[in-house]
Formats: C-alpha cells, sequence, structure tokens
C-alpha cells in the first residue's frame, strides 16, 4: 500500500480513510461524439451543450461564506475584548466573557487565561 491514511474518531468508533488507484473504462462515444465539461463555482458543471447542473450554487456558497465570515468576525472580536480585559488585569470581566460565550472558542479564551 502506498500513499495518505487519515484516522477518523467518531465517539467509541475509528474510521480510516485511505485513497485507492482506479481503472477508467475505455470511452465507448466515437471520436466525434468528444464533449467538453467546465468546472466552476456559479454552476458547479456546464457541458458543451450547454446544460448546467448545479444552477445557484454560487450564490449559495457565497451566502453560507458571508455568514461565517460575519460570525468568525464576532468570535474574534469577543476573543480580543477578553484578552483585553485580563491583560489590563479585569480577571472578572475576562472570565466572564469566557463564561458566557456561547461558541467554541470560549474554551480557547479559557485556556488562553489559565496559562
Amino acid at each position: 500500500f502506498t500513499g495518505n491514511i487519515r484516522i477518523v474518531l467518531y465517539g467509541n468508533r475509528i474510521e480510516v480513510h485511505y485513497t485507492e488507484k482506479e481503472t477508467c473504462p475505455e470511452p465507448k462515444a466515437s471520436p466525434e461524439k468528444i464533449i467538453g465539461i467546465d468546472k466552476g463555482f456559479k454552476e458547479v458543471i456546464t457541458d458543451s451543450n450547454g446544460e448546467i447542473y448545479g444552477a445557484g450554487f454560487g450564490e449559495l456558497l457565497k451566502i453560507e461564506s458571508d455568514r461565517l465570515s460575519e460570525k468568525n468576525k464576532n468570535r474574534n472580536k469577543i476573543c480580543s475584548v477578553a484578552k483585553k480585559a485580563q491583560s489590563s488585569g479585569n480577571i472578572s470581566k475576562a472570565v466572564d466573557i469566557a463564561t458566557d460565550v456561547p461558541f467554541r472558542g470560549a474554551r480557547q479564551i479559557r485556556e488562553y487565561m489559565t496559562t
């Protein structure tokens, strides 16, 4: 075996992910029926006949990207306020922020404050 292996832990379950080489069958189409495929973000795939697959995907991707960007920007602001409070000696404010924040970053803030 050659290649990469990824071990994934899901609770009590362990999964091993790996890649395998697969041989592609010879195309059955005649040479005059060659088509082209364009991969993109707005539409996932467009073929040479003009058929669009995944129309609207780009807009969904943009909406989700904007949502995550705003969420992380707010998260960074909260973390910055907690670190500033701690560095200025206002430990009780920093602890209040770290214990009231309902996101995964709260754990990192608490760990940062204990070091």
